[in-house]
């Protein structure tokens, strides 16, 4: 055997020890018991645990009474520290788009570090949100709702609003004639970005658009109380009086009615009016000066004859 291979081999043998030794470092974790949850933390740090667990045990306080119940034991809270943490946890194939993960069945929460990723703020937001998909599970079975429902109830209970953006998209859509149907949101796992963010604001439009028609009728907590005795359609029906059909068509008819008018909002069409705007502007201020003219000679005329 030449020096040569003796090197690639004793090279290759340094790697695997190298891999041996790293690789499972990489994967350690920490899992602290924090009833109702098990946080398990990747990135091995106390202070993010500490976090993870105000975090949850606050909004579990506020979000938990929309559904009288109490969380079972052991519901898994996972902290990511690094992408194949995240989008490669148990070979799942975690959406590129994902900025956190409720899996349903399992009842656990995917999220990232934000000593990887994001912020303390973005953090809350994303537990917040998962924290509903949870509690929908455990006591209405997310199976039970359609995904629409379950999405939009987190977009409402974790503080989302449509913005000025998100309503010049909507009125975009409703000029193309590109408004998803609601039940398409039940293809989420295969939309590409720009369609997620859509998806996320017609689900918080359509659960806008029920909490409106609940308003007088019923409270959140007995519309959950209401599914879990008749199901879903009865409950729809009985809450805002609709079927899902007609739902979906009332919903769209007041999504047209709301939004349609924020298409000035898009910058081209805002630069059209614009000019148009300007150019009658022009035109409005050469009459006046002209009419002013004709007064002024018409007076002259008139002074000049009496002279």
């Amino acid at each position: 055997m030449n020096s040569e291979l003796r090197t690639k081999l004793y090279r290759r043998f340094l790697t695997l020890i190298l891999l041996f030794l790293v690789v499972p470092a990489l994967c350690e974790s920490t899992t602290t018991h924090h009833p109702p949850f098990l946080i398990v933390d990747y990135a091995d740090n106390p202070q993010t645990v500490e976090l993870v667990d105000l975090i949850l045990e606050d909004q579990l306080t506020r979000i938990g009474g929309y559904f009288n119940g109490e969380l079972p034991d052991s519901n898994r809270v996972v902290v990511a520290s690094g992408p194949r943490q995240f989008y490669q946890f148990e070979d799942l194939k975690i959406p590129e788009w994902a900025a956190a993960v409720y899996l349903n069945g399992r009842r656990l929460i995917l999220v990232k570090s934000p000593g990887w990723k994001g912020s303390i703020r973005s953090l809350e937001q994303d537990l917040r949100h998962e924290l509903v998909h949870l509690l929908v599970d455990y006591h209405l079975g997310a199976r039970n709702v359609p995904l629409w429902y379950n999405e939009g109830l987190a977009e409402v209970l974790s503080g989302e609003n449509i913005n000025l953006a998100d309503a010049a998209r909507i009125a975009a859509d409703l000029r193309n004639r590109e408004v998803m149907f609601l039940e398409d949101l039940d293809s989420l796992q295969s939309f590409t970005t720009p369609q997620i963010q859509m998806a996320y604001i017609y689900a918080f439009s359509a659960m806008d658009f029920l909490l409106e028609r609940m308003e007088g009728r019923m409270t959140l907590l007995e519309f959950h109380q209401q599914i879990k005795r008749s199901g879903w359609e009865n409950a729809l029906k009985m809450a805002s009086g609709y079927d899902s059909r007609e739902f979906e068509i009332y919903w769209y008819t007041q999504l047209r009615d709301n939004y349609r008018w924020y298409l000035l909002l898009n910058f081209d069409n805002f630069l059209w009016i614009a000019i148009i705007g300007i150019f009658f502007l022009v035109f409005w201020l050469k009459r006046s000066r002209m009419k002013q003219l004709f007064r002024s000679w018409r007076e002259e005329e008139i002074n000049n004859n009496l002279s």
